[in-house]
């Protein structure tokens, strides 16, 4: 690293590092599953922002109509038994994911 050219966001990263402050961080995960606590399942497009996973047209899992479980509905999407909700964007507290499932994209795309 240039340490006489570095950018806020790496000063902030050094920073976080130097007060034991862990930074929140941002990723997509594309289409999973999230499972949390209290028995909340979702599937839709997911991102973690900070301290909350944001779930995207996510859609809650009601029935899972599979014989193998969660990872047969992600990777062959929803079986005619699956039962999912209509679709809203969902903020959950990162602390409260217990699972997150990636999904086979082409499976899940338009259903």
């Amino acid at each position: 690293m240039d340490f006489d050219n570095i950018t806020m966001g790496q000063a902030k990263e050094i920073a976080g590092l130097l007060n034991g402050t862990p930074l929140a961080t941002t990723a997509n995960h594309g289409i999973c599953i999230v499972v949390a606590d209290r028995g909340h399942v979702w599937v839709g497009l997911t991102r973690d922002d900070g301290d909350y996973t944001m779930i995207y047209d996510a859609r809650i899992v009601r029935r899972w109509g599979t014989e193998r479980g969660l990872s047969q509905l992600a990777n062959e999407g929803p079986l005619p038994n699956t039962k999912l909700d209509d679709s809203a964007t969902v903020k959950v507290a990162r602390r409260a994911v217990i699972a997150i499932i990636p999904c086979c994209e082409a499976a899940w795309k338009g259903k």
